[in-house]
């Protein structure tokens, strides 16, 4: 049974108690399409590029609008190109907007970002209204043409934004690029969040959005809380609480389940009921869910629904038991990253405390730990909304730097809790966000004529998934945390000098980004005779060249199972590949290109090693006298002969390609001599 996320637009309105009561619109919210007017994509999220994003090829000046409502927290305008390009004449990502949404998914802020615009319509600090004309559609970038590239955020995470969004009844794929996006097609449809089919009705005003649709939109099942509900913030162990609630329905109530998760996912109590009705008072649940018996430590409060075909999540709640008398801020406050210079940033969420709150004290202090904006309240009750201080917060009037946001408050007991100390930087710059890890370090297996040898040749690479694309980076390896000389590159060489050692690596942003990110450490780089003694410990036909990262060389007619029989560790290979992708049988014969492959889930290549055929340069799987040609030609310096080209030519097994390999390739090729391993 697949599980949807409901995104509700809440209304909150505090009581007495660290108990917060909700309003909830009825009824499924979804973002809207942002390109109305197209109901195409041509590349989706996760396609093979580390793309994350949707691309509507709309035509250029097409009206692009807010996704639902919120405040533009980014714009960059800079880009002084709108046409085609393959190569980035300035940010990647062109003439932008980023928009914060009022809307959370599992508790987290969602921003929507519109890229490659033409036109700009708003400015940093707007408030804008679902459906509301932001900009157009354009080309500007590192963009190959007119489209929208529309990108969804929980928190500082970029999520699939299809299961919230709003999909065309009539959506095609367009792309050829990426066939991934096919199945990606598919996945959309199958949210059923379609709300318009045919050719639509659209009305577009600088202010919204109107859609009527040609045919009947489709009645759209769902199950929602109505009204007011409560929900546990801070509770101090052995106090009881009461959850008070409806839901509804325009369809069936199967089941309603309530339930309580500790950190771990385990459900400390739980209650499911057979409904049977279109709305359901959760109350009835209450007193199986125990939360007095509860110790100190943190939870989730969470209600499911079924209508028999689907479940809904009505509430998801992070809160916190404490065994003594404390003040926290809860999961709904917001937090200050990464801001540009005149950016403004909205404060809100909630502290709370066991006893009433007596003093909250909200600053923004510089690195000479001088306060550049406070406020103090003193609210005298045991929840406070900090979207009170939000006004004397001016975010937008800070100078570029590094600040520290910090939120203290002092209870009624006299107990005082930092309870928000966040270090942020105003930058025009943008900051690097992600992750790098380093690649290349395992090692298969290491042929006979190498166990003499005192290390094992290989070369590691640098691995990035960044939130953003194509940044300006600058890179530092480490051997066991001391940077290695002159090593600034995006691969790094393993000399013998590294033998033992644990390598790391650092990515920093330059030109318009900044900010470090460092990889784990590796292992240390075992020498030869370690790797022997761990990983081969049996005689193999076949090696694999680390530094070269091919396979062989093998005989003209080896089937890919010979060749897979003898290469030790072969359960961690999938198998072999031609140039076009596809996957050898068994006794298909290997050509010069063909590859050994490590794959995960049959679609990410985690290891691929180039197969060399003696004397096959032409890639055809036997010995011409075109072959003899070129290595004649590589002997001559006239053709450059790498890699598993070059295992191909060195048929004399001697280190080099000269004369006598084109020779006897050309003895071969007319039946005169034979090919040995």
């Amino acid at each position: 049974m697949r599980k949807k996320i409901l995104v509700i637009l809440l209304t909150l309105a505090l009581l007495l108690g660290s108990v917060c009561t909700v309003h909830a619109v009825g009824g499924y919210y979804y973002f809207l399409w942002p390109v109305p007017t197209c109901a195409k994509m041509s590349a989706g999220y996760d396609d093979g590029r580390n793309h994350c994003a949707i691309d509507i090829p709309a035509a250029g000046g097409s009206s692009v609008i807010a996704s639902a409502a919120g405040q533009v927290t980014y714009v960059n305008s800079s880009c002084t190109h709108n046409y085609g390009k393959r190569y980035n004449c300035c940010n990647s990502i062109g003439r932008v907007i980023k928009i914060q949404h009022f809307d959370t998914i599992n508790g987290s802020p969602v921003t929507t970002r519109y890229g490659h615009l033409s036109d700009i319509y708003v400015s940093v600090g707007d408030y804008v209204q679902a459906g509301q004309v932001i900009g157009t559609v354009g080309s500007t970038g590192y963009s190959t043409g007119n489209h929208l590239d529309f990108k969804m955020y929980a928190g500082d995470q970029v999520v699939d934004a299809g299961p919230f969004l709003q999909i065309p009844a009539d959506l095609t794929y367009t792309g050829s690029d990426w066939a991934n996006n096919g199945a990606y097609l598919t996945q959309l449809k199958s949210y059923n969040n379609t709300v318009y089919g045919g050719t639509a009705i659209i009305s577009i005003t600088t202010s919204g959005i109107s859609v009527e649709p040609s045919t009947p939109a489709p009645t759209k099942n769902y199950i929602a809380m109505t009204g007011a509900f409560s929900y546990p913030i801070l509770l101090i162990a052995g106090t009881p609480f009461n959850i008070t609630g409806t839901c509804v329905s325009n369809t069936t109530i199967k089941t309603v389940k309530a339930r309580i998760v500790d950190s771990i996912g385990v459900s400390r109590f739980a209650k499911q009921v057979n409904v049977n009705a279109d709305a359901y008072n959760i109350e009835n649940l209450a007193s199986s869910l125990k939360f007095d018996k509860l110790s100190g430590g943190e939870y989730i409060y969470e209600v499911l629904a079924s209508d028999g075909t689907d479940e809904y999540t009505l509430i998801y709640r992070p809160f916190r038991v404490s065994p003594d008398a404390t003040i926290i801020a809860a999961s709904d406050c917001t937090h200050p990253s990464d801001i540009k210079p005149g950016q403004s940033f909205k404060i809100a969420g909630t502290v709370a405390a066991t006893s009433n709150i007596t003093n909250l004290t909200a600053q923004i202090v510089d690195t000479n730990s001088t306060a550049v904006f406070s406020k103090t309240v003193n609210p005298n009750t045991v929840t406070y909304n900090l979207s009170g201080v939000d006004a004397d917060m001016k975010f937008n009037q800070l100078a570029e730097g590094k600040y520290q946001y910090i939120v203290t408050a002092t209870d009624s007991a006299n107990n005082t809790v930092k309870v928000i100390d966040d270090t942020f930087y105003v930058d025009k710059r943008t900051r690097i966000t992600g992750e790098v890890t380093i690649s290349g370090l395992g090692a298969i297996g290491i042929s006979q004529s190498s166990l003499s040898s005192p290390y094992v040749e290989r070369t590691l690479k640098i691995d990035t998934d960044l939130s953003m694309e194509n940044p300006s980076l600058s890179y530092q390896w480490y051997a066991d945390d001391m940077p290695i000389k002159d090593e600034t590159g995006e691969s790094l060489y393993i000399s013998k000098s590294l033998l033992d050692k644990c390598i790391s690596v650092k990515i920093t942003g330059t030109g318009n980004y900044f900010g470090t990110i460092e990889s784990e450490k590796t292992q240390k780089v075992t020498s030869n005779k370690n790797l022997i003694s761990e990983i081969i410990g049996a005689e193999y036909d076949y090696s694999i060249n680390l530094a070269k990262q091919t396979v062989g060389p093998v005989l003209p007619g080896t089937t890919a199972k010979t060749l897979m029989d003898g290469v030790i560790s072969t359960d961690v290979f999938n198998g072999c590949y031609d140039q076009q992708n596809q996957k050898l049988g068994d006794d298909d014969i290997l050509k010069t290109g063909d590859s050994l492959r490590l794959m995960l889930f049959d679609k990410i290549v985690v290891l691929k090693y180039y197969v060399a055929v003696l004397g096959d340069i032409t890639c055809d799987g036997k010995v011409s006298v075109i072959d003899a040609r070129k290595i004649l030609q590589g002997a001559l310096n006239l053709l450059r002969l790498d890699g598993m080209y070059f295992d191909a030519a060195d048929v004399n097994f001697d280190g080099k390609v000269n004369v006598t390999d084109a020779r006897k390739v050309l003895r071969v090729a007319l039946s005169l001599d034979n090919l040995t391993l």
